[in-house]
């Protein structure tokens, strides 16, 4: 927390406390309740997996080349797929509280490869199903930051 108020810019003193802030990385999601410069209250973390670590499995999952990262390679063949397409759940959305897990979700990307795409190296054929795969996986991830940040201030 101390490390956060470091980094905050100039103009600071135009900002309204308190607010929440969401931070996603790749190896870490947090969710804070901020109540002044230096006051913050963790209202939730990542479990397991962080969001990167989720989109980095998922485009090697999926065949792609992740020398630039897994998130822009992912993204960029989601553009292709339907984002309902697989009927992937979005993780904890019973759990009353404000953690983070992406641990099932990988492992539902996982089965959907096996199960429609299997061994087969990205091609022509199987092009659109590993599109939608990706689109699907990325509205399920991104609805689980939304869902835990829209219920966060009711765990403030």
């Amino acid at each position: 927390a101390e490390r956060i108020s470091r980094c905050v810019p100039p103009g600071v003193e135009n900002v309204q406390f308190p607010f929440l802030a969401l931070l996603v990385s790749g190896g870490h999601n947090l969710l804070v309740l901020v109540r002044g410069v230096g006051e913050y209250v963790q209202l939730g973390s990542s479990l397991d997996d962080a969001l990167g670590e989720a989109y980095d499995k998922t485009a090697r999952l999926l065949g792609l080349d992740v020398g630039g990262g897994g998130g822009p390679a992912l993204e960029k063949l989601a553009k292709q797929g339907d984002d309902k397409g697989i009927p992937f759940s979005v993780p904890m959305i019973r759990k009353g509280n404000c953690d983070f897990s992406y641990a099932g979700l990988k492992t539902a990307v996982r089965l959907a490869v096996e199960d429609k795409v299997g061994d087969d190296p990205p091609s022509e054929s199987n092009m659109q199903v590993r599109a939608d795969i990706a689109a699907s996986f990325q509205r399920c991830a991104v609805k689980h930051l939304e869902h835990r940040t829209k219920v966060s201030p009711r765990m403030a």
